[in-house]
């Protein structure tokens, strides 16, 4: 049977935390795809790097990983897409094919998990995959006590996207660099300003 992890999230920058989940995913699975997404309606910030740029940056920050794969089939979704929508998608072909064959999973951090039920169709995901929960600080509890889950608690990285993006106009190189893993444009600039632009309401 072939195990297959879902990594979705907005990557808006991809940073060394990312890249660390998707390293233990891929060492734990026979494949992983990840999805960058496009704005979800729980997202407070207006303002994000554009998909194309999000998706062209995972795609080198994790090309070194031989069985993940960086999706890009949330390019197009509409306004009212929702994660269950990917997930069918990504999942509808192999499940009518065979239950047997392919075995799904999909990641995501504590602090979604603590609101899982607030998602759209929460229980049609479950009957598709099963969850894998990564730690984040300060999101240890408060879990649901009736969803199963695996729960990866030893990651330790307290680095987020909106942090990263809080402090993009007084980032010393250095620390980015620290904190992104990688420079994120490939000609020395951490980022690439001309692909931020004003998402709409």
């Amino acid at each position: 049977m072939e195990k297959i992890a879902i990594y979705g999230g907005t990557f808006d920058p991809i940073h060394k935390a990312h890249i660390e989940i998707v390293r233990r995913l891929s060492e734990k699975y026979d494949k992983v795809i990840v999805v960058p997404t496009t704005v979800r309606y729980y997202k407070k910030n207006k303002c994000m790097f554009s998909f194309d740029y999000r998706y062209e940056k995972a795609k080198e920050a994790l090309k070194d990983f031989k069985n993940v794969e960086v999706s890009d089939i949330e390019r197009e979704a509409p306004n009212d897409w929702r994660f269950l929508n990917t997930l069918r998608k990504l999942t509808s072909g192999k499940l009518m094919k065979s239950f047997d064959e392919f075995k799904y999973y999909v990641a995501i951090g504590s602090d979604s998990f603590q609101n899982f039920k607030t998602w759209y169709g929460w229980e049609d995901i479950l009957k598709r995959a099963d969850l894998v929960v990564f730690r984040r600080p300060g999101y240890e509890d408060n879990f649901p006590a009736d969803i199963p889950y695996e729960y990866i608690s030893d990651i330790d990285m307290n680095i987020s996207s909106t942090q990263i993006r809080e402090n993009l106009e007084t980032y010393d190189f250095e620390d980015f660099m620290m904190d992104v893993g990688f420079s994120i444009d490939g000609n020395g600039k951490p980022l690439d300003f001309d692909s931020y632009e004003e998402m709409e309401a």
